[in-house]
């Protein structure tokens, strides 16, 4: 499912004459950005019962090329991760 798929079905859920297809792209997109913005400062952001997204911090390791043999460290870096909660998994379940 694209943007542009959620961006209609949310329109279709909201109502179609209540708000048009440009503030649904709105309001998609300031969500995108109030997500972002709570995971960059450390936060998490919990979609209720279904998953949480979050940062987290991976040290500096050091690695091999496979190829070459070669080994170098990998610096520290910070990832997006995402955990599928309790609800989650039942969605999928029959």
């Amino acid at each position: 499912m694209t943007k542009a798929d959620m961006v209609v079905q949310l329109q279709e859920i909201i109502g179609e004459e209540k708000v048009s297809k440009a503030e649904c792209e709105r309001i998609w997109n300031g969500l995108i950005e109030v997500i972002a913005e709570e995971v960059k400062d450390g936060g998490e952001v919990k979609f209720g019962s279904l998953f949480k997204v979050y940062k987290k911090h991976k040290n500096a390791r050091k690695v091999r090329n496979p190829r070459t043999g070669e080994t170098f460290m990998k610096a520290a870096r910070d990832e997006l991760g995402c955990k599928v909660m309790r609800d989650g998994k039942f969605l999928i379940q029959d």
